[in-house]
């Protein structure tokens, strides 16, 4: 694995979407929705550049995002306002829209632009559904073993 390192420009995720949208990056491991922001972003641009996004047939990881409240936020009224108005089949499927990441809220698939929820790297087909795996909680001693490996990876030694 470590015969490739010299090939890689830069660890920063930020920096993915941009880099592919103007071609300065050709391959990236990164999210779908990242993947999404940079195709529109190349495509507005009109520079050429064609970014694809894809998920291995073996299947990957899968990731959730959530909304939570802390025990002491100051305003919990305030934030189950936010919930109440994202969970809104309209406001979460622009957000779909906007990012290129799915939802599960199926009255605002309907919403979702027919070339958003049409796009298999979106929402992918049951098949490759069944092959994506969610990152479980891991014991100390493997965090600390894969802690140790990506940190020797980043830094080449």
């Amino acid at each position: 694995m470590t015969s490739v390192r010299p090939h890689i420009r830069h660890f920063r995720t930020g920096a993915i979407i941009n880099g592919l949208a103007d071609g300065d990056l050709c391959l990236v491991l990164g999210w779908s929705g990242d993947a999404g922001l940079a195709h529109a972003r190349a495509l507005e641009a009109g520079n050429g550049n064609a970014v694809a996004y894809a998920i291995p047939e073996e299947g990957t990881e899968v990731f959730f995002d959530f909304l939570s409240i802390p025990v002491d936020a100051p305003n919990p009224e305030h934030a189950h306002l936010f919930i109440d108005y994202m969970m809104e089949p309209a406001a979460m499927a622009e957000v779909t829209n906007q990012y290129f990441y799915p939802n599960g809220n199926r009255a605002a698939f309907e919403l979702v632009a027919e070339e958003v929820k049409s796009d298999p790297n979106v929402y992918p087909p049951e098949e490759l559904m069944d092959k994506l795996f969610p990152n479980l909680p891991r014991g100390h001693k493997t965090l600390r073993m894969l802690t140790r490996s990506w940190t020797r990876f980043k830094t080449g030694s």
